[in-house]
């Protein structure tokens, strides 16, 4: 058969095959993945070069797959469950015998740069997708499955569905890869932005409990690098910083009101009159009474 024409034409057939024949097309927020599930009946089919990675679940029978154009030509007797990976800006034409049925997710590299960033604790920006066809990875075939059982659900769970998103993102990221070939543990760095963000939410919220998963939320961080990230760019750990700003707004509050050392420790966030009294002449050698007189 005639393969789908390259070009402006291909690229229109290409974008009308995705937009007419899917079972499924779910995007999987928060994090922009997208899957989608057809049949095609079309064998030959061009992929051109895409901004995303490019991961495929082969579901139906036995199916010969030839993959040419970027690289060797590639000829695989595809049984169910096999995975496909193709890693964005690479482009192919594929070529099958009979009919195919198969699920694919496109991933932006900047949610899998995240991934192996919050995960492996890898820097992100060096981790690359290897180009493979028709491996045969269960785990990954299985968690592809609950992508597509969830994301069909009439009622779907969004938190199962990030969880899920995130597992596949892992296994993806395991066993096909560039982890093990020397990428370095990424210098997790604050950025000026972020600790601006982070110094502001404390000081809107220092007469609230707070805690370190707020925080490293704020900065978009997971909980562990969060710490390591607040320390290198402050010099303090969060617990540490949080305290001496604590202590700060205690000191304006004894200076400018006359205000109960009990209302005081409430406002600025300790948990009493006593915590505030120990913690204060821990920093500053001198009680809160006795500071205010000295104003």
């Amino acid at each position: 058969m005639a393969k789908i024409p390259k070009g402006v034409a291909h690229r229109d057939d290409w974008a009308q095959t995705l937009s007419t024949l899917p079972l499924l097309d779910a995007p999987l927020e928060p994090d922009g993945c997208v899957i989608r599930w057809f049949k095609n009946t079309h064998p030959d089919i061009a992929q051109p070069g895409l901004e995303d990675h490019y991961v495929v679940l082969h579901l139906g029978g036995p199916k010969r797959v030839k993959r040419a154009l970027d690289g060797p030509t590639v000829v695989r007797d595809l049984g169910p469950g096999a995975i496909s990976v193709i890693p964005a800006g690479a482009a192919y034409d594929w070529s099958t015998e009979g009919h195919i049925e198969y699920a694919h997710v496109y991933i932006p590299p900047e949610r899998l740069a995240r991934a192996a960033e919050s995960i492996f604790d890898r820097d992100g920006a060096r981790v690359q997708l290897r180009s493979e066809v028709g491996q045969c990875d269960p785990l990954l075939s299985a968690l592809f499955h609950s992508l597509i059982d969830t994301a069909q659900a009439s009622r779907r769970d969004g938190l199962f569905l990030d969880v899920m998103t995130d597992a596949f993102l892992a296994q993806l990221l395991r066993g096909h890869a560039n982890l093990d070939d020397g990428v370095r543990p990424r210098q997790h760095a604050l950025a000026p932005k972020r600790l601006a963000e982070v110094t502001a939410y404390i000081e809107s919220h220092i007469g609230e409990e707070l805690t370190l998963d707020e925080l490293a939320a704020v900065a978009r961080l997971s909980r562990y690098h969060f710490s390591r990230a607040f320390a290198r760019a402050t010099g303090r750990t969060p617990h540490a910083f949080v305290m001496a700003r604590r202590i700060d707004a205690a000191k304006t509050l004894l200076r400018t009101t006359n205000l109960a050392i009990t209302e005081i420790a409430r406002q600025s966030g300790f948990a009493g009159s006593s915590h505030l009294s120990n913690r204060f002449l821990e920093a500053e050698g001198l009680r809160p009474s006795a500071f205010r007189q000295k104003r």
